[in-house]
């Protein structure tokens, strides 16, 4: 895993990556290079997370073949692109093998549904903020079935189905590759980032997950991806792990019903937003050397969790930087704790 941010201000884009690579549960490698170019005209830089391979083929370097042949000039057409590149590149999946080899595996690890952990299942439905894409939706629905070991009414199957279907989506997010491409488009003001989880190849397509897209953005913006935890409790100055406790304890005191507690879900929702924006609205007008400490110090603080809860250092090595600009292009600030060098390409 790794811990990545992408500050997008009204006249930059700021990349932050950490160094650290896991396979198996075992830290390999300490200070990878996760921040690719991909243009320099216009300026887009290219992330990566999560699995180093694309069906046993290194990411990096299919970046880097594909940074001699890239012809588009927005992210948005270089983002289609570079999945086209990778899906004619790569080996195909046997896409229905794939999936219900791993519907398997999932089973294995948060499998059966029963009378005993039913309502686990429900109170964490609103963790798996995932829209299910068209090529898992109703296709595997048999395979899921399988995992609920309770005689249940439609609905509650239906709902139960539904959350599994999301927990699969996340799983397979876990170990796949995870992109985040940002930059300014020719003929854009404002910076753009497009961010997915590349699944599987399809016969020439790459099947995707998560996509989320912030085109010609004029607002302040910051997403994380990987471990995110540490980050989202200081930018929103709740804690998640506090927040599914509370819900569970105001259940358990008051018995709210759905209406009342859905409200109660809304207005913290609201606090949490709320928050963020009164953080983000001063990031703005910070100049750039504060920049770079205040994204180092969240994904530190990221690194110094893990530390303490685990003996592998999911998140660890240097702090790799990018700030990007319409004038400038890219450059990159190599960032070691308490020292700044900067490197211009």
């Amino acid at each position: 895993m790794t811990t990545q941010i992408t500050a997008l201000l009204r006249d930059k884009v700021i990349t932050a990556s950490d160094g650290a690579v896991t396979v198996d549960n075992i830290k390999a490698w300490k200070n990878v290079k996760k921040t690719f170019k991909l243009s320099d005209k216009p300026p887009i830089n290219i992330m990566i997370n999560g699995s180093p391979t694309v069906n046993n083929f290194p990411v990096n370097l299919l970046i880097h073949e594909f940074e001699k042949i890239v012809k588009s000039d927005n992210i948005e057409d270089m983002s289609d692109e570079f999945l086209d590149f990778i899906g004619k590149t790569v080996p195909k999946n046997d896409a229905e093998k794939y999936i219900e080899n791993h519907i398997i595996h999932f089973k294995l690890i948060y499998g059966p549904v029963d009378d005993n952990n039913y309502d686990k299942f429900i109170e964490i439905k609103d963790i798996f903020n995932i829209k299910i894409p068209e090529f898992i939706n109703t296709k595997y629905d048999s395979k899921f079935e399988e995992i609920i070991e309770t005689d249940l009414p439609t609905y509650e199957k239906n709902e139960i189905l539904e959350i599994l279907k999301k927990m699969f989506c996340h799983y397979l997010m876990l170990i796949s590759t995870g992109v985040v491409i940002s930059g300014i488009s020719s003929g854009d003001f404002f910076p753009s980032s497009i961010s997915f989880n590349m699944i599987l190849n399809d016969n020439g397509k790459i099947q995707i997950l998560n996509k989320k897209t912030n085109i010609n953005c004029n607002n302040t913006k910051f997403d994380v991806y990987g471990q995110t935890d540490v980050i989202d409790s200081y930018l929103t100055g709740i804690n998640e792990d506090f927040e599914i406790s509370l819900f569970k304890i105001i259940k358990k005191i008051f018995n709210p019903s759905n209406e009342e507690f859905e409200i109660l879900k809304r207005d913290i929702e609201k606090i949490k937003i709320k928050n963020k924006n009164n953080i983000l609205s001063r990031v703005d007008s910070l100049p750039d050397n504060d920049l770079y400490e205040m994204l180092e110090i969240l994904i530190k603080s990221t690194e110094l969790k893990r530390k303490l809860l685990s003996n592998i250092d999911s998140v660890s090595g240097d702090v790799h930087i990018e700030k990007i600009t319409k004038n400038k292009g890219i450059e990159t600030e190599e960032k070691i704790y308490k020292r700044i060098r900067t490197i211009k390409d």
